[in-house]
């Protein structure tokens, strides 16, 4: 996905079309508009799901303690954020492990608060592309006091599995 433009929030326009069709990969092309310019432009391969038998082995490590045993977080330098965006209104952020406010590992359950369409039900894929979201800023070694600062220019989101609604 290519952010052309600063999205506003405002009346959005998505088109989408089939950019070569197959039997068992597809190329999806979509674009999004604010009016007559377009600010956003994603591709995006359609691959055939295909079940299969997975192996019984699994990690032998602990899984982190659920959301409920967190602590409420808001990302670094969103108390001070006074406008309308996705990183300080659109998740809510429960610290397990760490902290936006102190270096090293952090584990946290990222959650939407909105739909991503209003009136649509969030998708396990949404949920995944907006914690996805965040992994460039959560744990960190160089201080942002000192103005270090962790932009994420692109983002490639890989699964293990199809995503599960």
């Amino acid at each position: 996905m290519e952010l052309l433009r600063p999205v506003p929030v405002a009346q959005l326009v998505l088109t989408a079309h089939l950019r070569r069709p197959g039997r068992k990969v597809q190329l999806i092309e979509a674009s999004l508009s604010a009016g007559p310019t377009e600010v956003a432009r994603a591709t995006a391969l359609r691959i055939r799901i295909l079940d299969l038998p997975v192996p019984p082995e699994r990690d032998a490590s602990a899984p982190p303690s659920g959301p409920e045993s967190g602590r409420p977080a808001r990302p670094w330098g969103a108390p001070q954020a006074d406008y309308p965006a996705f990183h300080n209104l659109g998740v809510e952020h429960r610290i397990v492990v760490g902290g936006f406010d102190r270096p090293g590992p952090t584990t946290d359950w990222i959650r939407l608060r909105v739909p991503v369409v209003a009136g649509e039900p969030v998708s396990a894929l949404e949920r995944v592309a907006a914690a996805a979201d965040f992994g460039n800023g959560i744990s960190w070694v160089l201080p942002r006091l000192e103005g270090w600062q962790f932009i994420n220019p692109d983002l490639t989101i890989a699964l293990q599995r199809h995503h599960v609604d």
